[in-house]
C-alpha cells in the first residue's frame, strides 16, 4: 500500500534519471558523430581542391615541357641547316 507506492515511486524516479542521463549521453555522441562527419566532408573537398590544383599544375608542366622541346628541335634544325 503506502509502502508500496513510495518504492514504486522510488524505482519510476531511478528509471527516469536513468533514461535521462541515456538521453544526454546519446546527445553527446550525436554532436561527436556530427562533428566527426562535418571533418570528414570537409577534408575530402579540401582534397579534391588540392587533386584539381595538382592536375593542373602537372598539365601546365607538361605544356611547357612539350614548348621546350619544340623550341630546341626547331632550333637544331635550324643549326643543322645553316
Amino acid at each position: 500500500s503506502k509502502w508500496q507506492i513510495k518504492s514504486h515511486d522510488i524505482e519510476m524516479e531511478f528509471v527516469e534519471k536513468q533514461f535521462c542521463e541515456v538521453g544526454i549521453q546519446i546527445e553527446k555522441q550525436y554532436c561527436e558523430v556530427d562533428y566527426i562527419y562535418d571533418y570528414v566532408v570537409e577534408s575530402w573537398e579540401y582534397d579534391q581542391k588540392i587533386y584539381k590544383l595538382s592536375q593542373e599544375l602537372i598539365e601546365q608542366n607538361n605544356d611547357l615541357l612539350l614548348k621546350w622541346k619544340n623550341r630546341f628541335s626547331t632550333q637544331e634544325k635550324k643549326e643543322l641547316i645553316q
